[in-house]
């Protein structure tokens, strides 16, 4: 497609910003002669429908929260009533059965109620609050266990029919499918664009800002280009807008900043960057020759501490190309004996070393961009890894509790994933609080607090179990005869065996090693951002200013 003919100076260019250049001196990218006089700088009209994005971000209004609460109230004060008005034993058993079908009808009005207000917006709360519902399930199941049990002096029996068992089962699948419909009406408000990733949000509305204000000044200041690349020009206006009002539209039109999917997986943030930078190396080909070069000594010094595996090759180029534009520039701030000097004669022409700057910025942009949507998914993997740990882990228990494991060791095997859980969270806020990055990791390290107490927990239930049964593993491995192995009621019974709480603490810090390969590929995609950027790191990708 071909580009708009020069207009006259009378003229403004269709889409500008700025009133007619009729009274504006010509001049061009060369210097000026002595005695030229210099042109008035170029001053920038701000448009009026520009989307300034300046206030808050209003997003569209969720379900009334106070619906969820309202249902949590009610459904709680049910069956507080039911357990003061019901006897133990059988009268338990009976209460657990009501309680769970009053959970489940509250389940069904209240998911009726978010899918019928927003369906997205309603799923991206319970993605953002998923995480916490085994915990829900599993304490409420474990506790409705006890509840039905017979209790004699330290004997704790369990229910004798397969019957109160299973409601036991029910009543706590439906407390975590009850907590997860209520928190995914409440999780919507914090699914928005604004509040899903705060920081990140207001970063890039600054970048948007930057580089909307660039946008029109060079518009403004279109009568200056020299004729021979006022094509170039023209059609990186042309798309750097279009590319811009897509981007207003995502991070400033209240329509689109209400409770999304995008927003709470973060997937949404990532698109806009990736767009913005699109943006940045179409203005960084179309500025002038000065602002040009000033953003190619920027390219140079993030290419200069960078990992990306091309960046002698990238360097050769950014030299060869800053040697077209200005030879005493390139000779005296990007190294000319470094590796990979390319051969300067002949020279390229002017247009060409502005799209070769232009490639090498999206080059650093993209491999930028790449590590951003690393961190995003494995912070979005982690999530589902936590689900699925849960599951089994509930699943072991849920096979435990049909086969009428006693009240005590059930009880003791509780306590000790506890202990663990708090073991291994201290330990991961521990490491969290230790690691100093000015980088936005997305939410990743949010998760890998989350997966901690699960994964410890597991770790210092097994760890007690493996401790309290190592003469008889130790005696196998050995060759000698191993002894009786020491019965399970026995193994998890805190009466029997009190320094089973530090097995499962010394257990608990042991996951810290589950963790090393994601924290290992964290902290390199981290590493890597950082060293990319000019500066040393900043809290955004990509976020230099050009």
């Amino acid at each position: 497609m071909s580009a708009p003919p020069p207009l006259p100076p009378s003229h403004t260019p269709p889409g500008s910003d700025t009133p007619p250049a009729s009274d504006t001196p010509q001049a061009s990218d060369t210097p000026q002669a002595s005695d030229t006089p210099a042109d008035p700088p170029c001053t920038e009209v701000p448009s009026p429908q520009a989307c300034t994005c300046e206030s808050p971000d209003v997003s569209r209004e969720p379900t009334r929260p106070e619906i969820a609460i309202a249902a949590f109230g009610i459904v709680v004060t049910a069956i507080v009533g039911i357990a003061i008005n019901v006897a133990p034993g059988q009268g338990a058993s009976v209460a657990l059965l009501q309680a769970g079908t009053i959970l489940v009808v509250a389940t069904a009005v209240t998911m009726a109620v978010g899918v019928m207000g927003d369906r997205e917006g309603y799923l991206a709360g319970i993605w953002l609050t998923s995480v916490l519902s085994p915990w829900i399930l599993a304490i409420v199941t474990v506790i409705a266990y006890l509840l039905v049990s017979t209790t004699n002096g330290v004997t704790i029996t369990p229910p004798a029919t397969m019957e109160d068992r299973l409601r036991c089962i029910y009543v706590g699948i439906a407390a975590g499918a009850f907590f997860i419909a209520v928190t995914g009406l409440l999780g919507r408000s914090l699914a928005t664009r604004s509040r899903a990733q705060a920081h990140v949000y207001d970063q890039l509305r600054d970048r948007r800002s930057q580089l909307r204000d660039r946008h029109s000044q060079l518009k403004a200041c279109r009568a200056k280009v020299k004729s021979e690349r006022l094509q170039q020009f023209d059609t990186l206006m042309l798309e750097a807008g279009s590319r811009l009002d897509a981007v207003e539209r995502e991070l400033c039109d209240p329509e689109t900043g209400g409770p999304a999917l995008r927003w709470a997986r973060a997937t949404g943030y990532s698109s806009i960057l990736r767009s913005l930078h699109r943006v940045e190396e179409m203005l960084l080909a179309a500025q002038p020759r000065e602002a040009v070069v000033g953003d190619a000594f920027n390219d140079y010094l993030s290419l200069t501490g960078s990992t990306i595996a091309q960046k002698d090759t990238l360097l050769a180029d950014l030299r060869a190309a800053v040697h077209v534009l200005s030879i005493p520039a390139a000779a005296m701030f990007l190294n000319p004996t470094g590796p990979g000097t390319r051969p300067t004669d002949p020279l390229p022409s002017e247009l060409e070393a502005r799209e070769v700057l232009r490639e090498i910025r999206f080059a650093i942009n993209d491999f930028r961009d790449s590590r951003v949507d690393k961190q995003i998914g494995t912070r979005n993997s982690l999530v589902l890894v936590i689900l699925a740990g849960a599951f089994v882990t509930y699943l072991t228990l849920g096979v435990a509790i049909l086969a009428g494991v006693y009240g005590i060791p059930l009880l003791s095997a509780s306590i000790y994933f506890l202990v663990a859980a708090v073991a291994g969270l201290l330990n991961r806020l521990r490491i969290e609080f230790s690691s100093a990055t000015a980088v936005e990791d997305y939410g990743l390290g949010l998760m890998r607090l989350a997966a901690a107490p699960l994964i410890s927990g597991l770790a210092g239930v097994g760890g007690v179990y493996l401790v309290a049964q190592s003469p008889q593993l130790f005696g196998a491995f050995f060759g000698q005869a191993p002894a009786d192995p020491k019965p399970l009621a026995d193994v998890f019974d805190l009466t029997k065996s009190a320094a089973g709480l530090l097995v499962a603490v010394v257990f608990g810090f042991a996951p810290a090693v589950f963790f090393s390969s994601v924290e290992r590929q964290a902290d390199r995609f981290q590493n890597e951002l950082e060293k990319s950027e000019p500066a040393g790191g900043s809290s955004l990708s990509g976020s230099t200013t050009t």
